[in-house]
C-alpha cells in the first residue's frame, strides 16, 4: 500500500487542472468525532497543518449542540441537514422499537445490503432510510444532478448520516473483514480502484508501533501516559498492532486500526484518491466531500480527551489534513473549495482526573441499575398488570401502547408511577415523560433550558416514554469516558471556517451545530432552504 505522502506525489504528477478565479466548486465538511473545542487552543503551537488552517481563518466560539441526546448518529445527522433531531429524526445511536423494544441502530436498514464483505451470506448494510430529511448530498444534488457527492468515515453512521441518500460514494470501516465497505443503498458495487486499496492495506499495518510523534508538548495540557481510569491494559506507548492470523482472519487487527490513528490516515488516503478519480471539484457543478475522522473518539473513549494518545491522534489529524487541503489547492484550485470543522458531540473527562481536581464525577454500575430496573417491573407488574415494560436502556424506558390499550390505563398514569419510582435512583437528575416533551413547543424557549434540549432530541415515533437524564459526571463505563448527556460538556464542538467568505479572525457568539449546513450551502453559492433550522453564519 502507498503511503498517503508517496500517493499525494503520484497523483500530482498527473497532468494538472488550472483552477481558474471564481466560486467554489466544492464543499468539504471535516468531522472529528469527539473532539472539544479546547483542543484547538490547548495545542495551537504545535499545530502546523490543515487544523492550523481552521485556526488561523475563521473560529466561532462557544459552539453547541442544541439538542440532548450527544451521540454520533444525532451529530452528524445535525450537522449534514442543518435540523435538529426532532426534524431529522435521528434521536441517537440506537432506539427501542414501539412494537417489540428491540433495539433499533440509527443507520440500519434490514432490506440493504453491505457491498464489498466477501463472506458468505447476506449481511444487512446501513442506509440513510432513518433520516426524515435531506441531507447537504440530497440538497446539492436537488440543485445540479451532475453534483459529485462522497462521504468518507470511519463510522458507518457518520458516512451515511453526514451524506444523505444521495450520495454518489458511501464508505465506511469495516472491522470484522478490515477494509471499506458500502451498501446497495448506494451502489450496486465498489469501485476497482477502492478493492484494491483494501487488498493492501493489512501488510503495511500488521505488527507496526504506534508511537507518539516527537514533540516536546510541555505546556500543551496533555496528561500523563499512564493513569487512572484508562483502559486497562494496553495503557502506555507504544500501541502494537497484532498481526493477521494464520487463516487469514483480520478481525483483531481491522479493530486495532479502527482505534488508532490509522483509521484517520486510511479515511484521508481514500478522500485524496477520490477528489481524483471522480475529478470531484473540476467542472461548473458543486461538489461535496464529508471527511469523517473517527479516531478522536475511538481512542478518547479509552484514554480520554487529555490523554496523550487523543493529543497524538489530533496532531497526526493535523498533519494528514494538511496533505488533503494541499491536494485541493493543487489539483480543485485555491479559493474555489470552502470547509467547515466541526464535531458530532464532546466528552467528559475520565471521571478519575475530575476528582482530582474537586469535580463530584463518579462511575456508577451497571448492575445494580439493572436490578432497579427488575424491580420497576415487577412493581409495573403488580400495579397495572404484566407486559407493559416493553424494553429498557440507559437512555430511558418504553411501555407497550398495546397493552396499555387492553389494560385500559393511561400512559399519563404509568408515566407518573414509574417516574416516582425511578427519581429515587441515586444518579438520575431528571426524568422526563413523553406527555412533558409532546406538549413543548418553540415558544416555550427559555423557560427550562433542559427541557428545550430534550425536546429537540424528541421524536413521537422513536423516543422514549420516560427519557433519563443523569446527573453531570456520572458515567455507567468501568473505564475510560463516554459522551451522551445534555451537559455543556458533551455538547460543545469546534466550529470552523475555510475558503471564500471566511474572515480571518475569531468571532465570540453562541453558534449550533445546525448553523454548518445552511452556512456551507451560502458560501458556496447555492440556494438555502428556508426550512432549515439552522442560519447562515455570517
Amino acid at each position: 500500500m502507498l503511503s498517503l505522502l508517496a500517493l499525494t506525489s503520484l497523483l500530482h504528477a498527473a497532468t494538472p487542472t488550472s483552477a481558474a478565479e471564481g466560486e467554489p466548486r466544492l464543499i468539504v465538511l471535516v468531522s472529528i468525532d469527539q473532539m472539544i473545542p479546547e483542543q484547538l487552543r490547548r495545542l495551537e503551537p504545535w499545530l502546523e497543518g490543515g487544523l492550523r488552517r481552521f485556526l488561523e481563518a475563521e473560529v466561532w466560539e462557544n459552539a453547541l449542540l442544541a439538542h440532548g441526546f450527544s451521540d454520533t448518529g444525532p451529530g452528524h445527522a445535525t450537522l449534514g441537514t442543518g435540523t435538529h433531531p426532532s426534524r431529522h429524526g435521528v434521536i441517537a445511536n440506537a432506539w427501542l422499537s414501539g412494537e417489540t423494544g428491540a433495539p433499533v441502530y440509527c443507520v440500519g436498514d434490514p432490506s440493504a445490503q453491505l457491498i464489498g464483505d466477501p463472506r458468505p451470506g447476506a449481511f444487512p448494510g446501513p442506509s440513510a432510510r432513518n433520516l426524515r430529511v435531506a441531507g447537504l448530498a440530497d440538497h446539492m444534488k436537488a440543485l445540479d444532478p451532475k453534483a459529485v457527492t462522497v462521504s468518507i468515515a470511519g463510522k458507518d453512521r457518520a458516512a451515511v448520516l453526514a451524506g444523505g441518500r444521495e450520495v454518489d460514494l458511501c464508505l465506511w470501516w469495516n472491522r470484522p473483514i478490515g477494509g471499506f465497505v458500502s451498501s446497495d443503498a448506494f451502489t450496486e458495487a465498489l469501485p476497482g480502484w477502492i478493492l484494491d486499496w483494501n487488498a493492501r492495506w493489512i501488510g503495511r499495518t500488521a505488527h507496526v508501533s504506534w508511537e507518539r510523534l516527537d514533540l516536546d508538548l510541555e505546556g500543551s495540557g496533555t496528561a500523563p501516559d499512564d493513569r487512572g481510569g484508562e483502559r486497562p491494559g494496553d495503557r502506555t506507548f507504544p500501541h502494537r498492532a497484532p498481526g493477521p492470523a494464520p487463516a487469514g482472519e483480520t478481525v483483531e487487527l481491522g479493530r486495532w486500526a479502527f482505534s488508532s490513528p490509522w483509521i484517520d490516515d486510511f479515511v484521508l488516503q481514500l478522500a485524496i484518491e477520490a477528489t481524483e478519480r471522480l475529478q470531484i471539484g473540476r467542472d461548473d457543478s458543486v461538489d461535496y466531500l464529508f471527511v469523517g475522522l473517527s479516531a478522536c473518539d475511538t481512542v478518547g473513549h479509552a484514554f480520554g480527551p487529555y490523554s496523550a494518545e487523543v493529543t497524538d491522534v489530533l496532531l497526526r489529524a493535523d498533519r494528514g489534513l494538511e496533505r488533503l487541503f494541499r491536494h485541493l489547492d493543487e489539483r480543485v484550485g485555491k479559493g474555489r473549495w470552502v470547509a467547515a470543522l466541526s464535531s458530532d458531540h464532546g466528552v467528559a473527562e475520565l471521571p478519575e482526573a475530575l476528582q482530582e481536581g474537586g469535580v463530584p464525577a463518579r462511575r456508577y454500575s451497571l448492575e445494580a441499575a439493572g436490578a432497579e430496573l427488575i424491580d420497576l417491573r415487577k412493581s409495573l407488574d403488580e400495579t397495572f398488570g404484566e407486559g407493559l415494560l416493553l424494553g429498557a436502556s440507559w437512555r430511558g424506558l418504553r411501555f407497550s401502547h398495546a397493552r396499555l390499550q387492553e389494560l385500559d390505563v393511561e400512559l399519563a398514569e404509568v408515566e407518573a408511577f414509574a417516574s416516582a419510582i425511578i427519581a429515587e435512583a441515586e444518579p438520575l437528575e431528571r426524568v422526563f415523560a413523553r406527555t412533558e416533551l409532546e406538549a413543548w413547543n418553540p415558544g416555550q424557549l427559555g423557560r427550562d433550558p433542559l427541557l428545550d434540549l430534550m425536546a429537540r432530541a424528541y421524536d413521537a415515533e422513536r423516543s422514549w416514554d420516560l427519557a433519563f437524564v443523569f446527573r453531570p459526571w456520572a458515567l455507567f463505563d468501568t473505564y475510560g469516558t463516554s459522551h451522551g448527556s445534555p451537559w455543556p460538556y458533551d455538547r460543545r464542538i469546534p466550529l470552523a471556517f475555510l475558503g471564500p467568505g471566511h474572515r480571518p479572525g475569531h468571532r465570540h457568539t453562541r453558534v449550533h451545530a445546525t448553523d454548518v449546513c445552511p452556512t456551507l450551502l451560502h458560501r458556496a453559492g447555492l440556494s438555502v432552504p428556508e426550512e432549515l433550522d439552522g442560519r447562515i453564519l455570517r
